[in-house]
């Protein structure tokens, strides 16, 4: 099932996304950013100046929706996928729409709640809830039949609001669409099982990655095996550090938009990137290497053609990028022949250190602070 949250710009559209996920069992939804704007789950957490620095816009042209649609053609084996879209009633989301099944409206102009509603339905899509949504005041829930409605308030950047009684009542009816739909998958392995029943979790019971943990979870791996298909919900240092961690096996993770990805063996080298742009710093005892997907996407069969670039050998790298985990975890194991990686996490503030190979680097899941 997938549900569209839409409204016009600036009515907290990203942060009721971001306070919703916190609420759903973790592996039952998959969440589709089907605008370019340089939004991450990341811009909701940690240093909002750090987050205003880095958040890069992209393009919404042909390309990109080539991107959108086939990605939400293509979404299986995933019970509910969540796309959030752009705040315009324009071509390009009334083609999202109309590969969509339901929609929840989030809008702080009551003409524009009205309008987005009418846009949807008339699409053929149902209305989920309707939501009025204030920076400051009380709370009020005027409906919890479908569509819901009600006045959501304080959906601030940065901020939870995980005690609202409206996003709850959104959370629960979700979750009974989740255990309606929801089926084993078979054949991969799930990344929550490397933990035990005892590991911090969230209120809603997802796992609470740790990267003081990075060592027990990479303990937990299985051996010995020639291929590892990872699935489940996870921080990107996380997988840089597991798809590592398995090597030499061929590690494979699993995009819903896309299905199973190889992570591809590259090395860092001299030459033009067809693909990726990049930034290099030398920032003393790291590199700093960025990249930026030139057009905004990037093409599974495009992986093997990118060109990291060589850095000095002798030093740890930091690893930093917007794009699809399995982009991040192709081009961390490009580096791995140098001391140590480590992933950058805006939200963590810093980068953590997902291998090393030299008894004098920092630990596994240290966060080393970047500033």
């Amino acid at each position: 099932m997938k549900i569209v949250i839409c409204g016009p710009p600036h009515s907290g559209k990203s942060v009721f996304v971001a306070n919703l996920k916190e609420l759903l069992p973790r592996n039952s939804y998959f969440l589709f950013r089907c605008a370019p704007d340089g939004e991450g789950t990341w811009s909701q957490r940690g240093d909002q100046e750090l987050v205003a620095r880095i958040r890069r816009k992209g393009r919404f042209d042909a390309r990109f929706m080539e991107y959108v649609l086939n990605g939400l053609r293509n979404c299986r084996g995933i019970p509910i996928v969540l796309v959030d879209v752009g705040g315009i009633r324009s071509a390009e989301n009334e083609a999202i729409f109309r590969l969509c099944d339901a929609f929840i409206v989030i809008s702080s102009s009551d003409e524009e709640m009205v309008k987005w509603r009418e846009f949807g339905e008339s699409l053929g899509l149902r209305c989920l809830a309707v939501l009025k949504s204030v920076l400051h005041g009380e709370e009020v829930i005027e409906s919890t039949d479908l569509p819901v409605r009600g006045v959501i308030t304080n959906l601030e950047r940065g901020t939870y609001q995980l005690e609202s009684p409206l996003l709850n009542v959104i959370a629960s009816q979700l979750i009974e669409q989740i255990q309606k739909e929801e089926e084993k998958m078979t054949g991969k392995l799930d990344i929550n099982t490397l933990v035990g029943a005892d590991h911090p979790r969230t209120p809603n019971g997802n796992i609470y990655w740790q990267p003081d943990r990075l060592s027990e979870y990479i303990a937990a791996l299985p051996q010995g095996q020639q291929e590892v298909h990872f699935d489940g919900a996870g921080p990107t240092w996380l997988y840089g550090a597991l798809v590592h961690a398995v090597h030499p096996a061929w590690a494979y993770l699993n995009d819903p938009r896309i299905g199973e990805i190889r992570i591809p063996a590259i090395r860092p080298r001299v030459g033009g990137d067809p693909v990726l742009d990049w930034k290099v710093e030398d920032c003393g005892e790291y590199t700093f290497v960025e990249y930026t997907i030139r057009e905004g996407i990037i093409d599974v069969d495009e992986l093997e053609s990118i060109v990291p670039p060589e850095v000095d050998f002798r030093k740890g790298v930091v690893v930093s990028g917007k794009g699809p985990i399995w982009l991040s975890a192709t081009i961390i194991m490009a580096y791995h022949v140098t001391p140590w990686v480590a992933s950058f996490a805006p939200q963590l503030g810093g980068a953590v250190v997902v291998m090393r190979h030299y008894k004098k680097a920092p630990a596994l899941g240290v966060v080393i602070p970047i500033r």
